[in-house]
C-alpha cells in the first residue's frame, strides 16, 4: 500500500484565519505533504548447493525443523537459520517447496514541509524541508547471494544489504534544505 497525501494549513490570503498583514505571511503559505509506503516481505528461495538430480543446478534442502527466526538473532537475521536445513540425499529433490519463505517487510514514511512566500506578483520564494525515512527504519533487503545456500553457514539467513534509495544513496534518514526562487 502506498499512500500520497497533502495537507495546506489553514491561514493566509484566501483563508479564514489570519488572512491580512502579518499573520497571513507568517502563518500563510505552510504544506504539510507525505508518502507512506507499507509492503509484505517478497517471496524467496533456499538452496542447498547440492545438485542431486543430476540437472547442473542446485536444488532446496530438506526441511528438518520448524522454521522459525530464535530470539536473540542479529536484527539483520531476516531469514530462517541453517539448523531447520539439511543437503538432501542423491537422486531426488529436497522437502523444501518454492518460495516458501518471506522477506521482511519494507515501511517507509518521507515527509516535506515548505512555505511559499510571494515577494511580487511575478516573484515567490518557496522553502523547502523534506526528511526521507523520517521514523529512521532499518530497511532490510531480502535474503540472497551467499545468505540461501548451505554452503554458507555464517551468513545463511541474514541480509547483508539494505534497500537504497532510488538515487543510490543509503537508507538511512536524510534531512534536505531548499530555498527555490520562482519567477
Amino acid at each position: 500500500m502506498i499512500a500520497n497525501y497533502l495537507f495546506e494549513l489553514p491561514f493566509g490570503v484566501g483563508h479564514a484565519h489570519f488572512n491580512h498583514g502579518f499573520g497571513a505571511r507568517a502563518l500563510g503559505g505552510w504544506e504539510l505533504a507525505g508518502l507512506t509506503a507499507l509492503q509484505s516481505g517478497h517471496p524467496f528461495d533456499l538452496f542447498s548447493s547440492r545438485d542431486s538430480l543430476y540437472t547442473g543446478l542446485t536444488n532446496r534442502p530438506d526441511l528438518v525443523a520448524y522454521p522459525s527466526i530464535p530470539s536473540g538473532a542479529p536484527s539483520n537475521q531476516t531469514g530462517p537459520p541453517i539448523t531447520d536445513f539439511a543437503r538432501q540425499p542423491f537422486g531426488r529433490p529436497g522437502t523444501l517447496g518454492r518460495n516458501t519463505f518471506t522477506g521482511p517487510r519494507y515501511f517507509n514514511t518521507d515527509l516535506t514541509l515548505l512555505k511559499n512566500t510571494r515577494i511580487t506578483e511575478r516573484v515567490s520564494v518557496q522553502f523547502r524541508a523534506e526528511v526521507y525515512n523520517i521514523f529512521n527504519r532499518v530497511q532490510f533487503d531480502v535474503v540472497g547471494s551467499s545468505g540461501d545456500t548451505l554452503s554458507f553457514p555464517g551468513t545463511f539467513g541474514l541480509s547483508q544489504n539494505t534497500i537504497n534509495q532510488p538515487d543510490g544513496t543509503t537508507s538511512a534518514r536524510q534531512i534536505q534544505l531548499a530555498l527555490k526562487l520562482i519567477f
